[in-house]
């Protein structure tokens, strides 16, 4: 029972990293004012402050987890 844990965490992996394989990490679209202007104003507020605002927009994000049980 242990191993098909191990055998489906290897699989998952594996197929995560096909995916970032074939991926383009950013495009070549860059943010502006107007993305973020139907936003609550707090929230606008905030990725204008973090300089969001002409940064290249991302295709992908990769999240790890921390003590995930397979």
């Amino acid at each position: 029972m242990m191993g098909d844990g191990i055998q489906m965490k290897k699989l998952f992996a594996s197929e995560v990293q096909e995916e970032l394989d074939k991926a383009t990490f950013f495009s070549a679209e860059v943010f502006t004012a107007e993305d973020f202007a139907g936003l609550p104003a707090p929230i606008e507020r905030y990725f204008r402050h973090l300089g969001y605002v002409g940064q290249r927009k991302t295709s992908t994000v990769k999240i790890i987890y921390d003590e995930v049980a397979f």
